[in-house]
């Protein structure tokens, strides 16, 4: 009876996966594209899931789990589970008694019988941003599991290329998203796509026409390590090593500021946050310094009118792979990286490695090279003018 069932459970995952492919059909599991957000330093993945005729044994399971692809690299979605009652009932007390921390925690658990029924899901997650995933196909594993065995039906690809922009493409104003674009397919046309800022307005009198062929375009960018009282973000001059600091920014700012041949184009302050310590308060973080510096830049030279594009970075693990080169456990640590996610776990593996030695280094001389501030400016030289 027990094989009987396996096996009509198996044709009903078949048939489920004919259904995902682009061509939907009337029956199965349709997963309908909303759109890809890039925000921030995050990407925000908005799907619909639909089930409809879908019946699982009660002592089995389907587990869908969406994942991003790109050469060697990778990083899964939360799963969706469809389980019957008995399996489901196990799977609960079995997180009880022997919880396991490598096992992913599902977006959804839908409870199914025999009978035949529909399901609706919202599925919206956001993730960190990385560059590879600009081009990172979306794929899709399918495994069935009973009481003692799993079975991978299928790993497709849904869309070989997600063509997500990358958040530096246009310049915004702060905590707005930089670009929204329909993922997968079409289905939906989103228009709230934000577009670069215009130049500020000069006088005739301060700006000459310029000859196009005679304006060169160029970038400075300086480095800060301002020091915050704990879990402050207001920049005081006096706290620390500031004022040394913040004389870099002010050796890079002041002469483009006093050039009448140099027109500023776009004023950039990125904070950096280290890994330690929970993400969304390192993303707090981060956000509020980078804000807290356009203030006192601002306030500083006068900046009020200047076009600033202010970013942050939570946790800065590509800085980090820079910094732990040549360690004794930079394979390690590298291996960790790209095998856990953000929220997998990846910080707890860490701290476990190698008796806490290669953590504890870290924290005390990598960690503070990555909070920092980078300033950078984007300006428009002229070496002559139009009489």
């Amino acid at each position: 009876m027990r094989r009987k069932n396996h096996i009509s459970f198996l044709v009903i995952c078949l048939l489920i996966l004919v259904s995902i492919h682009p061509v939907f059909s009337q029956e199965g599991i349709r997963f309908i594209p909303r759109s890809l957000t890039v925000s921030e330093d995050s990407v925000r993945i908005d799907l619909t899931i639909r089930a409809k005729g879908i019946a699982i044994p009660s002592e089995q399971a389907l587990t869908l789990t969406p994942s991003l692809h790109f050469g060697k690299k990778q990083v899964a979605l939360p799963p969706v589970v469809f389980s019957g009652s008995q399996r489901a009932r196990f799977d609960k007390r079995e997180e009880v008694v022997n919880p396991d921390r490598n096992k992913p925690i599902p977006y959804h658990v839908w409870i199914t019988g025999r009978r035949r029924n529909d399901y609706t899901l919202r599925y919206l997650v956001s993730i960190p941003y990385a560059s590879w995933m600009e081009h990172a196909s979306l794929r899709l594993r399918q495994v069935s599991r009973d009481c003692c065995t799993e079975l991978l039906l299928a790993d497709d690809v849904l869309t070989k290329d997600i063509d997500l922009p990358s958040p530096c493409v246009a310049a915004v104003r702060v905590d707005t998203v930089v670009k929204v674009v329909p993922a997968l397919q079409e289905v939906e046309k989103v228009a709230t796509v934000t577009r670069p800022l215009p130049p500020v307005e000069r006088e005739e009198e301060e700006y000459p026409r310029r000859k196009p062929e005679q304006e060169m375009e160029r970038r400075v960018a300086v480095t800060l390590y301002v020091d915050y009282v704990r879990g402050g973000s207001r920049v005081d001059p006096s706290y620390g090593n500031n004022s040394m600091e913040l004389r870099k920014a002010e050796r890079m700012l002041v002469p483009l500021l006093g050039d009448p041949n140099i027109y500023i184009k776009e004023i950039r302050i990125t904070g950096y946050a280290s890994p330690d310590g929970a993400y969304y308060d390192n993303e707090a973080l981060a956000k509020a310094r980078s804000l807290g510096f356009r203030i006192y830049l601002t306030k500083s030279y006068g900046l009020q009118d200047y076009p600033f594009r202010t970013a942050w970075v939570a946790e800065d693990w590509e800085g980090l792979r820079k910094l732990i080169k040549g360690k004794p456990y930079e394979a390690a640590v590298n291996f960790i990286i790209d095998n856990y996610g953000i929220f997998e776990g990846r910080e707890r593996y860490l701290m476990d490695l190698q008796g806490r030695r290669p953590y504890q280094d870290m924290l005390q001389n990598l960690f503070p090279k990555l909070r920092r501030i980078e300033l950078s400016i984007l300006y428009n030289e002229r070496s002559g003018y139009e009489k």
